[in-house]
């Protein structure tokens, strides 16, 4: 009897918020340090860790084992409790200014986003410990075992380590070898490149799913979105760009929303066995990727129903052709009274998880960034054939090497699939690359605004193109000047 181990291809995404009114942060409501009796008044080391999100169980429990392993004394200043039903994020914020206006300094800062306020904060504002001391005395968790992609992810303008993370996720755009034609093949491309495939395909063929006026940006550019034309270091933009130009004028081309998309497109509005259809025949170009566990890095041929496909990722000058994010970042803070203690916990989070019951290393938050772990994830993955449904849905098998799982043996329609060590060989060297865009190179909301502003007017027929670019390069160029 073959034993199916199911393998979602997707996250539950769950989101809570804390209700309620403090005027001081405190220990979480489900987790805290263990309490000292009154008459055993603490007097060893401490160490203090300040969050504004809901830690997981795996977080929770590193930090208890932390404190009853080292004898350090956590002293918890949780924000969360200041998130309301109607501003779920007032924890990160109120975390934010207090950091800036230096009422808190812990010795570790613990935000589950690159790119939300408590993150940015302590980047722009510099209040964070360069963490490449730390890494070059550690023999687990130093320079040379840790993805490259994530080392230059975390690195600041003037060189330091601002954070780290233990997991991470990785977008991508990956394409069809067949219509993709000279691109094929290629480890990055410009934006040129993919509006000249854009209008290059046969009126049949889908240039890439869900492609509206709304999301477009982050369809085509991925998490960073118009970062390409800005470049912070220098104090420069591109937006007047006839590269720039030529792309608004494809934006106003396409449909405004989704419910737009869908009454348009042949494709998107499709049940999800039809949309294999195209994909399957030569109707589909382009694919956006998230891979955010082992079982998804296994599916890309899955996607056109070949291996003849390319990653070639975001359209990009500088040839940054995927984007790595987290689900947390660890910052050591630039005051902290503990620093070594705020590491040692960092490291505690690298420990990986294990299966009660069957031993396998398992990970809730993504990719593992320790390439040995990594290399454990991949050989966890070599035992398994996996399969998907056309009807949606898919799992995976341990392989037989005596009867070998095949499409014959699916209850319905669907593709069957292995992860090679070829596959792990292009994925690792992918990972390993530093040829990624840092978090400091994100565009900054306030920029984000600007753009957004005139491309709403522009796509809303109050100005052309050509003046839509000249007013975001004028605009940006000035705010530019006024944050050197």
């Amino acid at each position: 009897m073959r034993r199916i181990i199911t393998v979602f291809l997707a996250l539950l995404l769950v989101f809570t918020a804390c209700q309620k009114d403090s005027k001081k942060p405190s220990g979480r409501s489900d987790w805290k340090p263990p309490e000292t009796k009154p008459e055993e008044e603490w007097t060893g080391p401490t160490v203090t860790v300040a969050y504004a999100d809901r830690l997981d169980e795996v977080h929770q429990s590193r930090l208890t084992k932390f404190e009853k392993d080292e004898g350090v004394k956590i002293i918890a200043l949780d924000y969360s409790e200041y998130n309301t039903s109607f501003n779920p994020t007032a924890g990160r914020d109120k975390l934010a200014l207090d950091l800036v206006t230096g009422t808190v300094k812990p010795d570790l800062v613990i935000t589950p986003s690159v790119r939300e306020t408590v993150t940015v904060t302590m980047l722009e504002k510099k209040l964070y410990q360069d963490l490449t001391p730390f890494l070059d005395a550690d023999d687990t968790v130093n320079r040379d075992t840790v993805f490259g992609a994530i080392l230059e992810l975390y690195t600041a303008d003037d060189g330091a380590l601002w954070g780290i993370t233990d997991q991470f996720t990785v977008e991508t755009i990956i394409g069809n070898d067949t219509l993709l034609g000279k691109y094929a093949g290629q480890s990055g491309w410009t934006l040129d490149d993919f509006l000249d495939l854009a209008e290059s395909l046969p009126e049949d063929v889908v240039l890439i799913p869900s492609l509206s006026q709304q999301i477009a940006s982050e369809i085509i550019f991925g998490v960073y979105g118009y970062s390409a034309f800005l470049d912070r270091s220098a104090g420069t933009c591109s937006f007047d760009s006839p590269t720039f130009v030529r792309y608004l004028n494809f934006l106003r081309s396409l449909p405004a929303t989704w419910e737009e998309l869908r009454a348009q497109s042949p494709y998107d509005d499709l049940p999800s066995a039809e949309k294999y259809e195209y994909a399957y025949n030569n109707r589909l170009a382009l694919a956006n990727r998230l891979y955010v566990n082992m079982g998804l890095l296994t599916s890309d041929s899955s996607v056109f129903g070949t291996e003849a496909y390319t990653r070639i990722g975001y359209p990009d000058t500088a040839g940054y052709a995927f984007c790595p994010t987290t689900d947390w970042t660890y910052m050591i803070g630039a005051e902290a009274e503990n620093p070594d203690a705020a590491w040692k916990i960092i490291r505690a989070f690298f420990e990986p998880t294990r299966a009660a019951d069957t031993g396998r290393v398992i990970w809730s938050g993504g990719l593992p960034v320790l390439k040995n772990l990594f290399d454990v994830a991949v050989q966890q993955t070599l035992d398994q054939t996996f399969f998907l449904y056309f009807s949606g849905g898919g799992g995976a098998v341990t392989k037989d090497p005596e009867h070998p799982f095949t499409e014959a043996d699916l209850d319905e329609p669907g593709f069957v699939f292995d992860f090679t060590e070829e596959n792990a060989a292009r994925f690792r060297e992918l990972f390993d690359s530093r040829k990624v865009r840092r978090i400091a190179d994100r565009i900054p909301s306030e920029v984000e605004a600007i753009v957004t502003e005139e491309i709403s007017a522009f796509l809303a027929a109050h100005s052309t193109a050509e003046t839509c670019a000249s007013a975001i390069q004028s605009r940006v160029t000035i705010w530019l000047a006024e944050h050197r």
